[in-house]
C-alpha cells in the first residue's frame, strides 16, 4: 500500500498523474484556452510584422505587455516596447520619449540595441532584491564571439533599464530566443531556462534544439547550464522557447509551454 503524500494546505494543481494513485470515472482533461478579443495589433512605428516575444507582468494591479519590436538586419536598431493596461484588455502606448525612432522620441521604447532581439523581462520576486532592481531581464548580445550570450539587466520602474555587467552572465548555449527568467521562491535562486543544440540518441543528425537551464544567488553568476531531461517514451520534438514560470498559486510546480 502506497503511503499517502503530504502536501498539508498547499495547492496543487493535477497536470500529471503524479498525485493520483488510482481513477474511476473521471478522467484527467486539459481544457484548452478561449480566444477572447485582440488587446494589442503591431501597427505603430517602431513595431512591425517581426514583433513578437510578449510578455505580460501585473505590478500593483497594472498591466505591463513587453514585446519586441522592430528588429531589422542591423542589430542596435532592435527595440523593445511598452504597452500598459488597467484591466489587461485595453492596452495604451505610454508616450516615454526614451530613443529615437524615425527621427522621433514620441514613442513607447524602453530599450534599443541588440539585447531588444529576445529581452525578457520580470517582476523580482526576492525579497533582498534593492528597489533599484526591482524589475530585471535577460537579453541576448551577439550571436558569436567573447561577448556574445545572454546579458543581466535591471529597472526600478520597468521603464529605465541599465546593464548590471559589462560582460555577459551566461555564454553556454544558442540564444536567440526568449531565455525567460525568474525568482524561484521556493528554492530561493533565480532560475533561466535558455534555448541550446544537443545531440540526441535516438537521433542521426545533430542539432536539435532544446531547452537549459541554471541557477543563480545574484542574477550575475550562474552555474553551468544543464539539459532539461525527458521519459525516453517523449517524441522527439525541437523546443524554441520554453516560456518557463511558476505556476500562480502553487509555486512549487514549474510549467513550462514549448
Amino acid at each position: 500500500m502506497n503511503i499517502p503524500l503530504s502536501i498539508a494546505s498547499r495547492w496543487e494543481l493535477f497536470v500529471d498523474r503524479f498525485l493520483i494513485e488510482e481513477l474511476r470515472g473521471c478522467e484527467l482533461r486539459l481544457h484548452p484556452p478561449e480566444r477572447r478579443e485582440v488587446v494589442l495589433t503591431t501597427d505603430q512605428p517602431g513595431e512591425g510584422p517581426v514583433s513578437g516575444y510578449f510578455t505580460v507582468l501585473e505590478d500593483a494591479g497594472r498591466f505591463r505587455l513587453y514585446y519586441r519590436g522592430h528588429c531589422s538586419e542591423s542589430p542596435p536598431d532592435a527595440v523593445t516596447c511598452l504597452a500598459e493596461s488597467d484591466d489587461g484588455v485595453h492596452f495604451v502606448r505610454p508616450t516615454l520619449g526614451l530613443y529615437e525612432f524615425a527621427g522621433s522620441r514620441a514613442n513607447h521604447i524602453v530599450h534599443r540595441g541588440f539585447e531588444s532581439h529576445a529581452f525578457a523581462v520580470f517582476l523580482d520576486g526576492n525579497p533582498a532584491a534593492p528597489p533599484a532592481e526591482r524589475y530585471k531581464a535577460l537579453g541576448i548580445t551577439g550571436l558569436g564571439g567573447e561577448m556574445s550570450g545572454l546579458y543581466p539587466l535591471a529597472s526600478p520602474d520597468g521603464r529605465m533599464w541599465r546593464r548590471l555587467a559589462d560582460r555577459p552572465a551566461i555564454t553556454r548555449g544558442a540564444f536567440d530566443s526568449l531565455n525567460t527568467a525568474f525568482w524561484d521562491g521556493v528554492a530561493c535562486c533565480y532560475r533561466c531556462y535558455s534555448r541550446s543544440y544537443t545531440d540526441h540518441h535516438r537521433q542521426a543528425f545533430h542539432g536539435i534544439r532544446t531547452i537549459q537551464s541554471c541557477t543563480s544567488q545574484d542574477f550575475l553568476h550562474w552555474t553551468d547550464p544543464e539539459p532539461n531531461r525527458y521519459p525516453d517514451s517523449a517524441p522527439l520534438e525541437h523546443f524554441y522557447t520554453s516560456a518557463t514560470v511558476p505556476c500562480p498559486g502553487a509555486e512549487h510546480l514549474l510549467l513550462a509551454f514549448p
